[in-house]
């Protein structure tokens, strides 16, 4: 049977309303990826994972914060913005495992549970017991429709774990985990796709810290951030007492006064930036401008750089060849994704590969009724465990904590890998 993209799309689209969140709505096959959600993040969030098995082994802790940076824009590729088909959304304690056999001999064990179903909520673990690297993190998509525009928003966060060759452990905290999504003219006009928000990167026990906001002008999706260090201390220059000549004096120093507590940074400088630097006044996190030690930006998906060096004053002459160091470049990180997954015998009933094998198959052979048929399947039985479940579910491979200021589902088992029955381990 013939199925036509645009009456599939006319019939989905009579369904929303402006501001509805999509991830509760059923989405017809035609618009979906061969995958689950849990198998998206896994591959998004390993492709670039080798960039981090260095870092322990770092000297010098703001390279190794840059080391967590060049991750994060490293991982977001030019491909991931041709976004035509979304994943199929995970159900309740839904697993997905597999390993990265990276070509130094190390392998890195990833395992992801779907732990929350409203809203959905992937947690998932990637370690590399070899390098002493590991990341951990949550995912919450809500995608958001606003009648011929679409934003997808990411929450949940990453914590990137490293362990030194002293044995200590610093974790560096993105409580945002990956930008927002927007796509622009999904239904009529030519469709923009960019990344949007901000990201901040915090390592508590070095004091390093990022931020960073993306955009996009003149076709481009740029991103630009700066690096400062909370413990560095910054000399306030007093400020020498006027004699005030009147009322009119005093009402425009108190005005000034007036907008410097209210404004976004109270630190003595009022952000005002302009042309290139019009971005900093985005920016969300109270910092002092003096204390910050770098720059750093470029396009997504391309060549990012860093800029050492303070930030530029105000009334301070543009410089037309600053110093800078390429940071990554986006283009040329080849992927080092998930390349193992436990044999077809090894596989739990509630892995991804087993609960979305039909409605994978029929996809990639083009059968658009028959992966629909099997995808309502999908969620009826889902639907059913759920009316006929007595008790709360709890996740099996997850545990929710606070520790480190937000709520966060954190591995229960660190090692899960050794006597696992998906069989992925590799003794060294």
């Amino acid at each position: 049977k013939e199925i036509s993209v645009y009456g599939a799309a006319k019939a989905f689209i009579r369904q929303l309303s402006v501001g509805m969140d999509l991830t509760h709505v059923s989405i017809p096959a035609i618009f979906l990826l061969p995958y689950s959600i849990l198998e998206f993040v896994a591959v998004r969030t390993t492709s670039a994972f080798h960039l981090l098995l260095p870092l322990p082994k770092e000297k010098d802790p703001r390279k190794r914060l840059e080391g967590v940076l060049k991750y994060t824009l490293g991982s977001s590729k030019p491909e991931d913005l041709t976004l035509n088909h979304k994943p199929s959304n995970s159900v309740l304690g839904e697993v997905h495992k597999a390993r990265c056999d990276h070509p130094d001999g190390s392998y890195s064990y990833v395992l992801c549970e779907q732990t929350v179903h409203h809203p959905p909520t992937s947690a998932f673990d990637i370690h590399n017991p070899t390098h002493g690297v590991r990341v951990a993190g949550n995912m919450n998509f809500g995608v958001l429709f606003h009648s011929n525009s679409v934003t997808v928003e990411v929450k949940g966060g990453l914590k990137i774990y490293l362990t030194l060759e002293d044995g200590s452990e610093e974790v560096y905290l993105l409580e945002e985990g990956i930008p927002d999504m927007y796509i622009k003219n999904v239904l009529l006009g030519t469709k923009y796709v960019s990344w949007t928000g901000q990201l901040t990167v915090k390592c508590p026990t070095t004091g390093f810290m990022a931020q960073m906001v993306y955009g996009f002008k003149d076709g481009k999706n740029s991103v630009n951030g700066i690096i400062w260090n909370v413990n560095d201390k910054v000399e306030k220059k007093p400020v020498k007492a006027e004699k005030s000549p009147g009322w009119a004096s005093r009402w425009a120093k108190a005005t000034v006064a007036a907008a410097k507590t209210t404004a976004k940074f109270s630190t003595g400088w009022i952000y005002d930036y302009e042309g290139e630097d019009a971005w900093l006044n985005n920016l969300k996190l109270p910092f002092e401008p003096e204390a910050v030690q770098a720059r750093f930006g470029g396009i997504c998906g391309s060549e990012n750089y860093v800029y050492p060096g303070p930030l530029p004053k105000k009334d301070d002459p543009p410089n037309t060849n600053p110093e800078k160091y390429l940071l990554v470049n986006a283009r040329e990180v080849h992927s080092e994704e998930c390349s193992t997954y436990p044999a077809p015998e090894d596989l739990q009933e509630n892995s991804s590969i087993a609960i979305w094998r039909s409605v994978g198959e029929a996809l990639v052979a083009g059968d658009l009724e028959k992966a629909d048929i099997a995808k309502t399947k999908v969620e009826e039985e889902q639907r059913e465990i759920r009316k006929t479940r007595e008790e709360e579910f709890v996740p099996v491979y997850f545990t929710q904590n606070s520790a480190d200021g937000w709520d966060f589902w954190a591995v229960i088992d660190k090692t899960w890998y050794e006597n696992d029955s998906s069989k992925l381990f590799v003794p060294k």
